[in-house]
């Protein structure tokens, strides 16, 4: 696949497929660098998927799953956004000059000559080579998928991280307290605008996702909570053992690595 130029996005069927991802990262406030540290995939080819270069990443089979562990980090569907990727490259080459179709027609033709003219027992030994590597390849990237299917935890703190419990808005009647346990912390977090926010309660993440406008949610913990990303500060709303915390940030504001313990409690800005 060659590098997509300008003209190209021109004259392709809506915008640029990496742009749109793109702006749907930096809605979130996610960085390049988390989404390779959660997915384990170059920062390079990220790059890449948002320039919309095709001729850097690898073959398609593999940047298709580049996309799907991409969209599922920041919170889009990555069946769709597969969808996307195949529109917007038969878009492009829709509009390929006839000379770069007839150029690629010319390579396929000298490539056909060339293998025509490996001896038979090389073509069985590469068939062989296939046969085993092609299965290894396809069960790494699916094990790969299911131990990153929930962006930025680690499996094994799946059984071994502190408790921490989140109670399904419709179980929590608006309004009314929570009775807790002696000691312990709840968090009350009301969004009245759409904003994005990764929460972790005692060293465990406990919410990465977009957060509707008018979506209320309460988490408890018994030591503290760390509010490692809020995309929209001015748009959530947080009370902590009753107690109304001011705002965090104005609208559209990214704020970063908050915590939240007793000691907050006794902060005389909490009302």
């Amino acid at each position: 696949m060659r590098l997509v130029t300008p003209d190209d996005r021109e004259h392709s069927e809506g915008s640029s497929f990496g742009d749109e991802l793109r702006k749907q990262r930096e809605i979130r406030g996610i960085s390049l660098r988390e989404i390779a540290d959660s997915t384990k995939i170059s920062t390079r080819f990220l790059e890449a998927i948002e320039r919309d270069d095709f001729e850097t990443l690898p073959a398609a089979v593999f940047t298709r799953g580049f996309i799907r562990e991409y969209a599922r980090y920041v919170g889009l569907d990555p069946g769709e956004q597969v969808d996307r990727y195949e529109h917007f490259i038969q878009a492009i080459e829709e509009v390929e000059a006839p000379e770069i179709r007839a150029a690629a027609k010319q390579e396929a033709i000298r490539r056909d000559k060339l293998a025509a003219a490996i001896p038979q027992h090389r073509i069985r030994r590469v068939v062989v080579i296939a046969v085993i590597l092609v299965p290894l390849i396809l069960g790494f990237f699916w094990l790969r998928r299911q131990f990153s299917s929930s962006p930025g935890v680690d499996p094994a703190a799946v059984t071994t991280a502190p408790v921490a419990t989140r109670t399904t808005p419709e179980r929590v009647p608006p309004g009314e307290a929570v009775p807790s346990e002696s000691g312990e912390l709840r968090l009350v977090v009301e969004a009245t605008e759409d904003s994005w926010l990764v929460l972790h309660a005692d060293g465990s993440q406990v919410h990465s996702d977009v957060v509707r406008a008018g979506q209320r949610m309460e988490f408890t913990a018994r030591e503290q909570f760390e509010l490692k990303s809020i995309g929209n500060a001015g748009g959530v709303r947080l009370t902590l053992n009753d107690r109304t915390l001011p705002p965090l940030g104005r609208t559209g504001q990214v704020v970063r690595d908050h915590r939240l313990d007793r000691n907050t409690l006794s902060s005389p800005e909490a009302q």
